[in-house]
């Protein structure tokens, strides 16, 4: 079986140089087994990903995308972006999607009236005094 160390110490970059090798995922070499870990353990994405989803329908990449877009719980430190496996499983539990409301139904609550923001309303004022000035 290869490495994961050894596929990156072999790869070359297009003008030949070796790319720094990336750190090996020695804490899961150490501890491969998911159930060895506790719930609120610290991992990185990577190893959150090796770990939990190995042949999974995700990535470290997506992880990092649910986590800028504020669906998975995590912290940045040092540069690196750690979760844990009870934010990983809340991320991924089955939810229920709400029914869509039918135009007929009055049981069914209003939608909520969008409210402007100072910044947008401020601009507003500013556009219709422009109109203004110009006889618009």
């Amino acid at each position: 079986m290869i490495e994961a160390r050894e596929v990156v110490d072999d790869f070359l970059t297009g003008d030949g140089t070796t790319m720094a090798p990336r750190p090996a995922l020695d804490r899961l070499k150490a501890r491969p087994d998911p159930g060895s870990w506790a719930d609120d353990e610290l991992v990185s994405l990577s190893e959150a990903v090796a770990l939990f989803m190995p042949h999974g329908p995700l990535t470290a990449a997506a992880l990092r995308t649910a986590y800028r877009r504020g669906k998975l719980a995590a912290r940045e430190v040092c540069g690196r972006i750690l979760t844990t496996r009870r934010h990983l499983d809340a991320m991924t539990a089955p939810r229920l999607l709400a029914p869509a409301n039918d135009a007929g139904d009055e049981s069914a609550p209003p939608a909520p009236t969008p409210v402007a923001s100072a910044p947008s309303l401020e601009l507003a004022r500013r556009i219709a005094a422009a109109r203004r000035r110009r006889g618009a």
